[in-house]
C-alpha cells in the first residue's frame, strides 16, 4: 500500500458534500438551513458545516467520500479492485483521486464470476487482460493505446493492428509471457522471429518500462500517467491524461462550500386616529324687535352618530342629544341686548388599523453560515421596514379621507318649549332647523320666535254729543318689567307713547319706529291716490307719457304704504 499511500490520503481529504455534488446532484436534498439527506436514503444526513454525515436506519458514518462509498455504497476497502470506485479510470471524481482502478465491481462471495463494467471510458482492447486478484479477463482497465508497431514500419505483410499496452498491475511474470499478453500475433511473430530488429526492439523496450517503469502522480490539478518516452526519433511519448505535474505534489485548492440562509417577514400593522370638535352656540332674537329671548328650550343633536370610513370607525360624543335653555338678560337698559344664549359641544374620535403582508427569501451563496445568517438577517430587517412602512401609508390614507369625510356633521336643530310672549316661527331660522357645523368650530347660529302683539287706540268723547274731545288729553303707559317683576313707566328701549290719530281717536305707539313707520304709511297712501288720479285722466286724454308716470306713482305709493311688512318679512 506504501506507492499508493499519497492517493489515499488525497482520496479522504474528498468530503462527501463534494463527491455527490460533483457527480451525483441529483441525490442531495435540503432538510434544513444545515443539513441535507439523500434520495435514495433520508435517514442519512449530511452536515456541510464538518463535513460528517451519519446513516440514523444503518448506525454508520464518516467524514469522507472514501468512508462513504465504502459504508453507504458498499465498495470493498481493495483499492486495486473493488474499493478501487475512487480511484482512476475513464470518468471524473475517480481520475481525479488518482489511485488505480479497475473500474468493475468484484464480489467475494464470487471472486471468480463475472465482472460488471461501471465506467465510461472509450478505450477499447483487441485483447483482455487477468484480474489479479482471481485472474478472470478484465473487460476494461485503466489501459492506453499505443499507435505504433508494423503500422508505423511500413512493413506490408502486417494487418493493421495496434500496439496495446495496460497500466494494469498483476503477477511477476517473464517479459516474454507479459508481451504475449499485449500483443498480437503479428507483433508476437517479430518479437519471436526477428529479436534484432528495430520493431521487435521497441516493443521489448515498451513492455519493460510499461511493466516495471510506469509512475503515476496525482494532485488537485489533474492525473497523470508516465508511460514509455523511446529513445528512438519518430516514435510517440504517451501521457494518460492531464499536464505533466511537478515533483512537488501541490496542496489542494480548498472547496470552497456555499452556505445558504431563508428569512422569513411576519405582516406589520400600524394604527392612526384623530379627534374632531363641534360647538354650537345659540342666537334667540324677536321676529320684529330683534330682542333677544331668554327661556326658549331648544333640542340640539347631531343626525349621523357614527360610521366606518376606509376600515377606519368613528362615532361622538355624547351620542345623545343635549337641551339647551336660553338665558342671559341684564338688569339694564341693554336688557334688550343681551341674552338668548346658549351653547353646545360634542367630541369625534376616529381610529383605523391596518395591516401589511409577509414576505420570504433565501440569500446566497456565502463562504460561511454566519455570513449568509447576517444577510438574511439583514434582508428580513429591510422587509420589516418596508412592510411597516406599507402599513403606515395605508392608514394615512384612511386618516386623510376620513378627515375630507368628516370635516362638518349636520345637527337637528329644534325648539321644544317657546317662552311666554311668544310663537313658534318657521320661517328662514325659525323654531326648526338643520344645521352644518364644520369640524372644530364654534359658532352662533340664529332661531327667531314671533312676538305677540296688541294694538290698544283709545277713543276720547263727550259723553253729552258723543263727539271726540279736543286733543288735551294726556296719557301715561305702564308695562311690566320681567327684571324687577312689576310694571314701570315705559321709557328706555321700549318707549311705548299715546298719539292722537286724524279721526280723533287715541293709539299707542310702540316706540319711535312704530310712529315712523306710520307716517311713512300715510305718505304711501297719498301717492297711491295720486297715481290712481293720473291714470284716470291718461286713459281719458290718451296720454301716454301721463299714462306711464301715473303707474310709477301709484307703484310707488303701494311699496311705501306696505314698507314696514315688506321690512317684516324680510327680516
Amino acid at each position: 500500500m506504501g506507492k499508493y499511500q499519497k492517493n489515499i490520503e488525497a482520496a479522504r481529504r474528498i468530503t462527501v458534500m463534494q463527491y455527490l455534488e460533483t457527480y451525483h446532484p441529483g441525490e442531495l436534498v435540503r432538510k434544513t438551513d444545515r443539513e441535507y439527506c439523500t434520495r435514495t436514503h433520508d435517514s442519512l444526513i449530511i452536515t456541510p458545516a464538518n463535513g460528517f454525515f451519519h446513516w440514523f436506519s444503518r448506525h454508520v458514518g464518516g467524514n469522507n467520500a472514501i468512508d462513504y462509498l465504502t459504508k453507504v455504497e458498499g465498495i470493498q476497502r481493495n483499492f486495486r479492485c473493488g474499493a478501487g470506485r475512487l480511484c482512476t479510470g475513464g470518468c471524473g471524481f475517480y481520475r481525479t483521486v488518482g489511485l488505480y482502478c479497475a473500474r468493475w465491481q468484484h464480489t467475494d462471495q464470487n471472486p471468480t464470476g463475472s465482472h460488471r463494467p461501471q465506467c465510461d471510458c472509450r478505450i477499447s482492447f483487441p485483447r483482455q487482460r487477468n484480474c489479479h486478484l482471481c485472474r478472470a479477463p478484465h473487460p476494461c482497465g485503466d489501459q492506453i493505446r499505443i499507435w505504433g508497431g508494423l503500422n508505423q514500419l511500413s512493413l506490408g505483410d502486417a494487418d493493421d493492428l495496434p500496439a496495446v499496452f495496460s497500466a494494469d498491475e498483476g503477477e511477476e511474470i517473464s517479459l516474454l509471457d507479459f508481451c504475449a499478453s499485449i500483443y498480437d500475433d503479428v507483433q508476437m511473430y517479430i518479437i519471436e522471429n526477428f529479436p534484432e530488429s528495430t520493431a521487435a526492439e521497441i516493443y521489448l523496450a515498451s513492455a519493460d518500462e510499461l511493466a516495471n517503469g510506469v509512475e503515476t502522480y496525482a494532485s488537485a490539478r489533474g492525473y497523470y500517467t508516465y508511460i514509455y518516452n523511446p529513445g528512438r526519433a519518430g516514435w510517440q511519448t504517451v501521457a494518460l491524461i492531464g499536464p505533466e505535474i511537478s515533483e512537488e505534489e501541490p496542496e489542494p485548492e480548498p472547496v470552497v462550500q456555499e452556505y445558504y440562509a431563508s428569512w422569513e417577514a411576519p405582516a406589520q400593522t400600524a394604527s392612526g386616529s384623530f379627534d374632531f370638535s363641534y360647538g354650537i352656540r345659540t342666537d334667540k332674537i324677536q321676529l320684529k324687535t330683534q330682542e333677544k329671548v331668554d327661556g326658549a328650550t331648544i333640542e340640539i343633536e347631531p343626525i349621523t352618530k357614527s360610521g366606518s370610513i376606509d376600515g377606519g370607525s368613528w362615532s361622538v360624543s355624547p351620542a345623545s342629544k343635549q337641551t339647551v335653555t336660553t338665558s342671559g338678560h341684564t338688569a339694564d337698559d341693554n336688557y334688550q341686548k343681551n341674552g338668548g344664549d346658549a351653547a353646545a359641544s360634542w367630541s369625534l374620535h376616529y381610529a383605523v388599523t391596518k395591516t401589511s403582508g409577509t414576505r420570504n427569501g433565501r440569500v446566497g451563496p456565502y463562504t460561511s453560515q454566519e455570513a449568509a445568517d447576517e444577510a438574511a438577517n439583514s434582508a428580513r430587517d429591510a422587509a420589516l421596514a418596508e412592510l411597516q412602512a406599507e402599513a403606515q401609508n395605508a392608514v394615512n390614507a384612511a386618516v386623510s379621507s376620513a378627515k375630507t369625510q368628516l370635516g362638518s356633521l349636520q345637527f337637528r336643530y329644534e325648539e321644544i318649549s317657546v317662552p311666554y310672549g311668544f310663537e313658534k316661527y318657521w320661517g328662514s331660522n325659525g323654531s326648526y332647523q338643520t344645521l352644518t357645523v364644520p369640524a372644530n368650530s364654534d359658532n352662533e347660529y340664529l332661531m327667531r320666535n314671533a312676538e305677540w302683539s296688541l294694538q290698544v287706540n283709545i277713543r276720547k268723547t263727550d259723553s253729552e254729543t258723543g263727539n271726540p274731545i279736543a286733543a288735551d288729553a294726556c296719557y301715561e303707559i305702564y308695562q311690566w318689567d320681567s327684571v324687577s317683576n312689576k310694571f314701570l313707566a315705559a321709557d328706555g328701549y321700549n318707549t311705548y307713547s299715546v298719539q292722537r290719530q286724524g279721526d280723533g281717536s287715541y293709539a299707542v305707539i310702540n316706540a319711535l319706529s312704530d310712529f315712523v313707520f306710520s307716517a311713512i304709511k300715510a305718505i304711501g297712501a297719498i301717492l297711491l291716490g295720486f297715481g290712481i288720479v293720473q291714470i284716470g285722466l291718461a286713459l281719458k286724454s290718451h296720454d301716454a307719457g301721463q299714462r306711464a308716470q301715473g303707474f310709477m306713482t301709484f307703484f310707488g305709493g303701494v311699496v311705501i304704504y306696505f314698507a314696514k311688512d315688506i321690512l317684516d318679512m324680510i327680516l
